[in-house]
């Protein structure tokens, strides 16, 4: 779980939506393996980015969550530095999980 949050710390970002109480989490990458550990832990989705139009660039990939990404970003937020403070913003428009079910539990074990 600290790998992740730590990479998402660095690469990763949040979008909230103004006037509802959702947001998506995004992370994008040249190299397609940590979004893949980032979809078995959390699921989401990762897609491949438009083709990059400059041959300096290199082909990057994308993973993000909408549904349940309140829960995942709970999950990462005792890891979180640099997006700390965007992470406590996001968490209050929707609050904590009230549950110890609604807590997110990585669906493969990340050693």
């Amino acid at each position: 779980m600290a790998y992740l949050a730590g990479f998402f710390d660095g690469e990763g970002s949040i979008t909230v939506r103004p006037g509802r109480r959702t947001f998506t989490l995004t992370v994008v990458q040249v190299d397609i393996r940590p979004l893949k550990l980032f979809k078995e832990a959390f699921g989401g989705t990762v897609s491949r980015r438009t083709a990059p139009t400059s041959p300096r660039h290199q082909q990057s990939y994308r993973w993000d969550i909408y549904a349940g990404s309140w829960l995942v970003l709970y999950a990462l937020r005792p890891y979180l530095i640099v997006k700390a403070e965007a992470a406590d913003r996001a968490l209050a428009i929707k609050g904590p999980p009230f549950r110890p079910e609604d807590r997110v539990r990585p669906k493969v074990r990340l050693v």
